[in-house]
């Protein structure tokens, strides 16, 4: 019982210092304690994942094994190719067509800015939505429940979209289950790190940096086309990921066994 208590202790932890730099920077509008705060949540990172039974951050995923930077580029640049081919898609159908793109000089701050930020984001959400809770979680679920689970918590994560509607929501959770297997089957949070850092910033260049009118008789293709996208992205990662360098996360021997095969 105090095991499970401190890991639900930890998590909540985790979260409120995930969100804190984001919370500083819109009420004070400061990069400086952004990036202070940003750090901060790393170290206070290393110090839950010490206390809850953890050596270090090696055990959650982040193992610095040979090809740790090539699993983070290729999962960067499949996080950039996918939105980016999917928003052609759109264009081509009429779908959603693009009025306004903002000038060069400000295109490329914006990106350089969004970089540097979503670094902060793909690699914390990653440690406490997958690491954290996947190395803890399989102790006392099985590992399809832990996927359900951190899924779950992953889309609820992301507050901001709950006025979307539940088909975003219903997104934000297979996402979450695409990320976990990824997680899973590569043993590692390198790829899945790249993957969502590049796939903020495309969200990111898609809503904020090209301005675009959405066709709304359209809707129902725009939600087909998607999940059409997204069947195809999942399976494309899973056949990826049995190439890639994997880590040594075997945080239980059922998960062992899950991995394995």
């Amino acid at each position: 019982m105090k095991r499970l208590l401190a890991f639900i202790l930890g998590f909540l932890i985790l979260d409120f210092f995930f969100y804190l730099p984001g919370i500083i920077m819109r009420l004070a509008n400061s990069k400086t304690m952004f990036a202070i705060l940003a750090i901060a949540f790393f170290f206070i990172a290393i110090v839950v994942i010490k206390k809850t039974g953890a050596k270090s951050f090696s055990e959650i995923g982040l193992t610095k094994h040979r090809s740790w930077g090539r699993n983070l580029l290729i999962g960067f640049l499949f996080g950039a190719v996918f939105p980016s081919f999917y928003f052609l898609v759109e264009v081509k159908l009429n779908i959603v067509t693009i009025t306004n793109i903002v000038p060069t000089n400000i295109l490329l701050f914006m990106l350089l800015l969004a970089l540097i930020q979503f670094a902060y984001t793909a690699f914390a959400e990653e440690i406490v939505t997958r690491g954290y809770l996947y190395k803890n979680l399989t102790q006392y679920l099985s590992t399809r429940n832990t996927v359900i689970i951190a899924s779950i918590v992953f889309a609820s994560h992301h507050w901001q979209h709950y006025g979307q509607g539940y088909a975003e929501m219903i997104r934000l959770f297979f996402d979450g289950v695409l990320y976990g297997v990824i997680f899973l089957k590569t043993r590692s949070l390198w790829f899945g790190i790249g993957l969502h850092w590049a796939n903020n910033i495309s969200s990111v260049l898609f809503s904020q940096m090209i301005q675009f009118s959405l066709n709304s008789n359209l809707l129902w293709l725009d939600w087909t086309l998607y999940y059409v996208m997204q069947f195809i992205m999942f399976f494309t990662f899973i056949f990826v990921s049995r190439f890639l360098e994997r880590g040594n996360i075997l945080q239980n021997q059922s998960l062992r066994n899950d991995l394995i095969n």
